[in-house]
Formats: structure tokens, sequence, C-alpha cells
């Protein structure tokens, strides 16, 4: 059986078409095309009637609940050390420690954070069903692989539990959708995420990057919802 190729396929001469080389969005362009339809769409239906929580796991774990229109964000530090732009303070429970803790520690502290956030925004009907997080797949050393191997576990471990959906994003896929360049760096996801939410003062880079996470989340909802709505039309 020979099978016809199609015919956006093929040149004048027959051949297959080579991909041509497309020139690179900028970050503004990139911007521009995430804000218009999705956005626009999500405001004029209210928006769901829960919101996503993103996250840059790690020692130093940036963090980012909420829906449009509200949002609350921060960063997060397991190592020992400050905790700095946390705009939820009634999560903390007394995990602040001025001493470094053993990894037993890192992973209560933030299983206890999750837990936390979950009951309190339960409390306060905002309800979150989905979890994105930065799925990093290479290391720099073998201990930030542990680490961060640990903090995904327990993720895991708690959206299982508490029956959310877990969705894994790597930097390079994050950094693309946001900023047209999937090796942006740290710099420049800073720049793109005070683009993006204007009112907010970053505290550090992974503020950053769960704020951005956050934007693309909550931009594939929209679309999600978008579909639902058009398959019951």
């Amino acid at each position: 059986m020979i099978t016809r190729l199609p015919a956006s396929w093929l040149n004048h001469n027959g051949n297959i078409k080579r991909n041509s080389k497309k020139r690179k969005s900028t970050p503004r362009e990139v911007l521009d095309r995430i804000n218009t339809q999705d956005v626009a769409f999500y405001n004029t239906c209210g928006g769901c009637d829960f919101g996503v929580l993103a996250l840059d796991l790690g020692i130093q774990t940036g963090w980012a609940l909420g829906k449009y229109g509200s949002h609350h964000d921060g960063s997060h530090d397991y190592g020992g050390g400050h905790n700095v732009g946390v705009r939820m303070p009634y999560l903390e429970g007394g995990t602040h420690s001025n001493q470094h803790p053993d990894k037993r520690k890192q992973y209560t502290k933030f299983h206890h954070f999750l837990t936390n956030m979950y009951h309190t925004c339960k409390k306060h009907n905002l309800h979150f069903l989905r979890v994105y997080y930065e799925k990093v797949m290479h290391h720099t050393g073998i201990y930030a692989a542990h680490t961060y191997g640990g903090f995904e576990a327990l993720l895991m471990a708690w959206c299982d539990i508490n029956h959310m959906d877990l969705i894994g994003m790597v930097p390079t896929e994050i950094k693309k959708r946001v900023t047209g360049n999937g090796h942006a760096s740290k710099e420049n996801m800073m720049q793109t995420s005070s683009m993006l939410w204007k009112d907010v003062a970053l505290d550090d880079h992974n503020h950053a990057d769960a704020l951005c996470l956050l934007h693309i989340a909550l931009s594939c909802e929209a679309q999600k919802l978008n579909e639902l709505n058009t398959k019951k039309g």
C-alpha cells in the first residue's frame, strides 16, 4: 500500500519541503500573543471557580497562587535562612528557623506549607485543584539533584493524597513561552515577570520564575475552559 504525502508537505518539484528558519519572536510579541485571546476570554467569563498553584522547587522555593484578578506569591527559604515576599503570612504557621535544618526538616516544612496553604485557601473560599511546577531534568551536582528529588517526590505524594492534578514544565519550555528564548537568563526572566505582574515587587529569581509559570498556567486553564465551552456549544 502506497501512502501519499499531503500536498502541503511538498514543494513545486515534488520533493519534501525543508523546515524554513523562523524568526524568533521578541519577548514583547510573545507577551502580546499570550495576553490577548486567553486573558480576554478568561476575564469575559469571570475566570474559573478555582485557581492554580505554581512552584519553582528548591531550598529557596518560589511560589505563586491565584487566578486572574487575585494572586498571592513569594519566595520561601527551606535552608534555614530568611523568608521573603510572603504575602500570605498566615500560611507560615511558625515554620521559621534561624538554624540550618537537616533534610527531614526541609521536607517537613515544605509539607506543612502545602497543607496549611490548602486548608487556609479552603477557609477563604479559594480552591485550587491543579499544581504546576518547574520540572528540572538536569542538575549541577549530586546534592542539588537529591534535594530537588526530595521536594518533587513529596509534592507528587501530596498531590496524589489530595486528589490534585500535577503538571510539570521543563525550564526551557517556560522560558520559551514567556520570553521567546528557551535559554533566557535569570535577569531576562525577572524583567519579563515584572512586565507580566506590574503590581508585584520581585524578591528573587525563584519568585519571578513562579510568577511566569503562574501566568502560563492561567493561560492554559483559560484555553481548556474555552475548548470546553466550545464543545458544549
